[in-house]
């Protein structure tokens, strides 16, 4: 099945727009959404680059919550709760920024 893509005009800023072609299903105007800019790496060592998608230029993605490592949810892009400020890294948006810790502990024999 071919997905119609559509081409978007987006702002990160408020100001500047960027042009960005979205295959994504639920991709409307007025959304509050993650998008990966020219140069931006995800999950997975996938770089953003500049393409032309269909005869349009393509400067970011807008991204799904698997894009980001999010989950598994790939049927559309995902939708952030209106309210967070334009320009926020996702990762701080969504509170992503924790430290993990590895603990490996050994069983260790009792003495007597």
């Amino acid at each position: 099945m071919r997905r119609s893509s559509r081409w978007c005009e987006v702002t990160t800023d408020g100001s500047n727009r960027l042009q960005i072609v979205c295959g994504a299903p639920n991709v409307r105007g007025g959304l509050m959404v993650a998008v990966a800019t020219v140069g931006a790496l995800l999950p997975g060592g996938i770089t953003i680059k500049r393409a032309k998608l269909r005869g349009i230029e393509s400067n970011g993605m807008l991204c799904s919550a698997r894009e980001l490592g999010l989950g598994q949810e790939q049927d559309g892009i995902m939708e952030l709760a209106v309210g967070f400020a334009l320009g926020i890294d996702v990762r701080e948006a969504l509170d992503l920024d924790d430290t993990a810790l590895e603990v490996n502990a050994r069983p260790t024999a009792a003495t007597a």
